[in-house]
């Protein structure tokens, strides 16, 4: 049974309805809503601004010569995008955080998004890949193979990786106590082999 969408702001109430008898949490976390820019925005910035430029270059330049109402009736979805590259995905992005629940616990790796979503994969001998930020306090971390579409990995923590629909490793962002989840991956990888012999 999901958790209720009046959930308390812990992270793991919000995981407990999807626990397994005897799988306990380790750690739990939530990913900060304060970072924005992921390193795909290296690209994705510059790429947003230029959709930009050219979808009102276009639409300007649509009025100035009188154009027919169906051409500007065209050009309204690449305006859309531009506005959603520019700030839509943000939103979106920093909505699924603050709705975003990541536990590990002696069995698996779990994130619950909101009451109706939850990714999981088992903890024990899985691929794991860090990343630790600039700042040296937040810390990313990837659980898992890069599935069926690789392509999918680079849109993750952008606003466009649509709750990674694509396939793609399980991935916690921007974690802020990154050091702790790290032990508790560990930790689970232990107890899941102790539990397996």
């Amino acid at each position: 049974m999901p958790p209720s969408v009046g959930a308390p702001n812990d992270p793991a109430a919000q995981v407990r309805p999807y626990l397994r008898v005897g799988e306990q949490v380790l750690w739990s976390g939530r990913p900060d809503p304060g970072l924005h820019f992921s390193p795909a925005d290296v690209f994705m910035v510059p790429f947003s601004l230029l959709w930009a430029v050219f979808a009102l270059f276009w639409v300007g330049s649509l009025i100035a010569n009188g154009s027919p109402a169906f051409l500007l009736a065209l050009s309204v979805p690449f305006v859309g995008v531009a506005a959603y590259l520019l700030v839509g995905r943000f939103y979106v992005k920093q909505t699924r955080k603050l709705r975003t629940a990541y536990a590990i616990t002696n069995q698996r790796a779990l994130i619950a998004v909101g009451s109706d979503s939850l990714q999981e994969a088992p903890i024990r001998s899985i691929r794991r890949t860090e990343r630790r930020h600039r700042d040296g306090r937040h810390m990313s971390v990837s659980l898992g193979n890069r599935g069926l579409f690789k392509a999918a990995s680079f849109y993750g923590n952008t606003g466009l990786d649509l709750n990674n629909a694509f396939g793609g490793p399980l991935t916690f962002y921007d974690v802020n106590d990154g050091d702790a989840m790290l032990q508790a991956i560990d930790l689970g990888r232990s107890s899941a082999s102790s539990q397996a012999d």
